[in-house]
């Protein structure tokens, strides 16, 4: 009798001890001001960790983690109103996507799948901004846009393919930047400053 419940002890350390090394979720919000609306979904993820904070108003903040392995975070800081982000991460091992908002009516999102090792970072001050970063079927793929003025328009898309690297840096107004990577060892760096500039990259790789 003493033999089976010394095994059936070991038997529940042992399945403790994997839930803690398999965490699972974990979702944090916070919210001062009015109308604020924050939403996290989070499915059969390890490790993943999701944080939304707004302060202001009208502010909207979502977060998606599905089937995510190995630190996978997200974190969207909203102050203002009006302000709008969506964070979107699905079978991806570790994933990092980090939005900053200030200001009134910015728009950001990052959609991050089937990679390894993908960082995306948005960074948005002023009025009106819009900036996307897309990551698909790719490994070491880190993608930076930074925005400050009014009505500036960032986009970065990277897929398929290792080492690929994409700057976007905007000062002003009505400045449009987009940047497109398909393949490896892929690098760019696109900065604006004034009124109404347009920049398109376009990189192939192997």
């Amino acid at each position: 009798m003493k033999t089976k419940l010394c095994a059936l002890s070991v038997g529940v350390a042992l399945a403790l001890a994997g839930t803690a090394a398999f965490a699972g979720s974990t979702a944090t919000t916070n919210q001062f001001g009015f109308a604020n609306d924050a939403n996290v979904n989070q499915k059969y993820n390890a490790n993943a960790d999701a944080y939304i904070g707004q302060t202001g108003s009208l502010n909207q903040g979502e977060i998606t983690q599905n089937f995510t392995h190995g630190n996978t975070d997200a974190t969207i800081n909203q102050n203002g109103f009006s302000n709008k982000a969506t964070a979107y991460q699905a079978s991806t091992w570790g994933a990092n996507s980090d939005i900053s908002q200030t200001g009134a009516g910015n728009h950001a999102k990052t959609d991050q799948t089937y990679g390894f090792g993908q960082d995306a970072k948005i960074v948005q001050v002023g009025f009106g901004n819009h900036a996307t970063a897309t990551q698909t079927g790719n490994t070491n793929a880190d993608a930076s846009i930074a925005q400050y003025g009014t009505s500036n328009v960032a986009t970065s898309t990277q897929k398929y393919g290792f080492n690929q690297d994409a700057t976007i840096y905007q000062v002003g107004a009505l400045n449009n930047a987009m940047v497109a990577q398909t393949g490896s060892y892929l690098t760019s760096h696109q900065t604006q400053v004034g009124t109404a500039n347009h920049s398109v990259v376009t990189q192939v790789g192997f």
